[in-house]
């Protein structure tokens, strides 16, 4: 199970700096002018979605509500008793 966290993690990863790369080329192929900034939104997107899959599926760290309020309860106590 842990494999697939580490999987996830590298796919968002990979995802944004490949939207960072075409965003930069496709900046730069619009100053040059040379036709290719379609290619490279059309990347953008690509890497956008890949992005998004690798962020949606990563594990999410939730702490439990009733560990939450375990210890926020154990904290009242604690001032409780110093006072």
């Amino acid at each position: 199970m842990k494999e697939e966290n580490v999987l996830f993690d590298f796919i968002s990863i990979v995802g944004f700096l490949a939207c960072i790369v075409c965003i930069v080329m496709a900046i730069v192929s619009l100053i040059k002018k040379n036709g290719k900034a379609k290619k490279f939104a059309k990347g953008i997107l690509v890497a956008f979605i890949i992005f998004m899959v690798g962020v949606i599926n990563s594990p999410s760290s939730k702490i439990d509500s009733s560990q939450s309020t375990k210890v926020s309860s154990n904290k009242s106590e604690t001032r409780c008793s110093k006072s």
